[in-house]
């Protein structure tokens, strides 16, 4: 069956939104192959449903699966103690979206006080419908829109303009990093900046959250054990679908006090799902190992950059303080045949080119298959885009 099939409609033709194309390349990508194949669209395994069906018998014939109930015990209860040692966190509580997690963090964060500083380019202030003032009544104040993160001086003039710009002033309750920055195709923030802006909170009594929806991938680049990260907040969100292949769900860190909250706030909410453990068992399941093979995968994707920059069809641009994300380009051949090429022929899984731009994001995938076998694909794919 061909897989060069153009998604019109269904859970795929929001990929671009999610992963930072522009309105010009929605709609315009492959579909999935149906085997596991490579995967150079998101940062990781992208199950469809029987492939989802399969890996859940592999899993429970392996080790077993237990349910949850309401989110509670079995698997559910596995999963967050393993992500306590992950984060280094006293408690850990599974929440059905990553929205409900940032902004849960933030509501139980800020306690009484109204005001939470956020990125100005972060998911939580462009990427989750306001919620905060909408639902949780907590004003988010952007910083720094335009660069991938803000400095302790930034945030301490910022919070200097409101004392003296606001005639009621209640104080800031809250702030936010996100690392790595989707908006700014992943890039890292620097861990002496994130050092610096969190000691200057704690001096000033502002509590902090992580949204670490990708922080594997920036431990992975950086060198900066998770553990390392997560120690400088409050909380930490970290994402069970981006790289470890859930069809869903997230998970919230942090202290007793803190976490011991968030069971109540996700029942007011309407976010108690009555069974969850199809999503954390997956994810438990790719959570084994993950740093180790993303170690491999940062080795091998790199070794395949240089790979690739010495071929004259194409051009590779990597990303300044990036993590996964690179950006093919050729003035040689058509890229949009390539993509299909490359797709149809090879089982790569790629968008469309942008303006002759493919903008790939490098993931465990690539470990399926050697260098060398990545680079005859490319090779190939070309020659059929002459």
């Amino acid at each position: 069956m061909k897989r060069r099939k153009f998604i019109g409609a269904g859970s795929l033709a929001a990929l671009p939104l999610i992963t930072g194309f522009t309105s010009q390349a929605r709609g315009r990508m492959p579909k999935a192959s149906e085997d596991y194949g490579i995967n150079l669209v998101l940062d990781g395994y992208f199950l469809e449903p029987k492939q989802y069906i399969q890996k859940l018998g592999e899993i429970e014939a392996e080790s077993g699966i237990t349910g949850d109930f309401y989110s509670t015990g079995g698997v559910i209860s596995q999963l967050e103690a393993e992500f306590c040692e992950v984060t280094g966190k006293e408690s850990a509580i599974y929440m059905p979206s990553g929205t409900m997690a940032n902004e849960l963090a933030l509501r139980v964060l800020c306690s009484e006080k109204t005001k939470a500083i956020v990125h100005g380019d972060s998911h939580i202030y462009r990427d989750e419908g306001d919620s905060a003032q909408a639902i949780h009544n907590k004003r988010l104040v952007p910083i720094n829109p335009g660069k991938h993160f803000f400095t302790a001086e930034e945030l301490e003039s910022t919070i200097g303009a409101l004392q003296k710009g606001e005639a009621f002033y209640d104080g800031v309750g809250a702030l936010s990093i996100e690392n790595p920055v989707r908006r700014h195709h992943g890039k890292i923030v620097d861990l002496q900046e994130i050092k610096k802006v969190t000691q200057y909170a704690k001096t000033n009594g502002i509590r902090t959250h992580l949204d670490g929806a990708r922080i594997h991938l920036a431990s992975a680049y950086s060198g900066v054990p998770v553990r390392d990260y997560c120690a400088l907040f409050d909380t930490v969100y970290i994402s069970l679908y981006k790289y470890l292949g859930a069809a869903g769900g997230a998970i919230l860190a942090g202290d007793q006090e803190t976490i011991g909250q968030m069971a109540h706030m996700m029942k007011i909410l309407g976010g108690t799902v009555f069974r969850s453990w199809t999503h954390a068992a997956v994810a438990r399941h790719y959570l084994h190992g993950l740093d180790e093979r993303l170690a491999e995968m940062v080795e091998r994707s790199n070794a395949l950059i240089s790979q690739l920059k010495e071929l004259d069809e194409f051009k590779i641009q990597t990303v300044p303080d990036g993590t996964n994300v690179v950006f093919l380009s050729s003035d040689k051949i058509n890229m949009e045949t390539f993509a299909a090429a490359i797709n149809d022929t090879h089982g790569i899984w790629m968008n469309y080119p942008d303006k002759n731009e493919i903008q790939i994001h490098f993931n465990e995938t690539i470990l399926l298959r050697s260098n060398e076998q990545l680079i005859e694909a490319f090779k190939g794919a070309a020659q059929s885009a002459r």
